[in-house]
């Protein structure tokens, strides 16, 4: 008679945890897309009514990889201590 497998511990976190957030990323590159995408359009629209270009859309492009930036940040820091 075949002896039965050893039990493990479940490949994931119960659904009441929170993922870790090296798991919790995978909506970064999104973030990124949208971010750049949104701010590079605000700075075209600047370009276009202020006649500045190039500059409006280098700028909407450094904004927008700031705000993916902060994202990760939000993301990644540590929760806040829970009051009692």
């Amino acid at each position: 008679m075949p002896k039965p497998l050893p039990k493990h511990p479940p490949a994931h976190n119960a659904p009441d945890e929170a993922p870790p957030p090296a798991m919790g990323g995978g909506d970064l590159g999104v973030h990124l897309v949208i971010c750049v995408l949104v701010a590079s359009a605000l700075g075209y629209g600047l370009d276009v009514w202020l006649h500045t270009s190039p500059w409006g859309l280098i700028g909407g492009i450094a904004l927008g990889f700031a705000a993916w930036l902060w994202q990760i940040w939000k993301m990644l820091r540590p929760a806040p201590p829970a009051k009692p």
